[in-house]
């Protein structure tokens, strides 16, 4: 009966070990996804950014353009 006691014990605090391992490991997925969703927020405002930067410099190229072309016209009335 004590060798069953103690068998049952062991047992008792293998599982309690098991557990808590459980736990921390669930406990570092968490964070992970945390911290996934947190990356994934910051590319997508950075992809956003990026198609409005690059729509600005469209926007300038075409005025730079129309400008150059303004002023190849006046040079050649000059």
């Amino acid at each position: 009966m004590l060798q069953t006691n103690v068998s049952t014990k062991r047992s008792t605090q293998g599982l309690k070990a098991s557990n808590e391992r459980l736990q921390a490991i669930t406990k570092n997925i968490n964070r992970i996804q945390k911290q996934s969703a947190r990356a994934w927020t910051s590319a997508e405002m950075n992809m956003i950014r990026t198609k409005e930067l690059r729509e600005d410099l469209d926007k300038l190229l075409i005025e730079q353009e129309e400008s150059l072309i303004r002023l190849t016209t006046l040079a050649g009335r000059s």
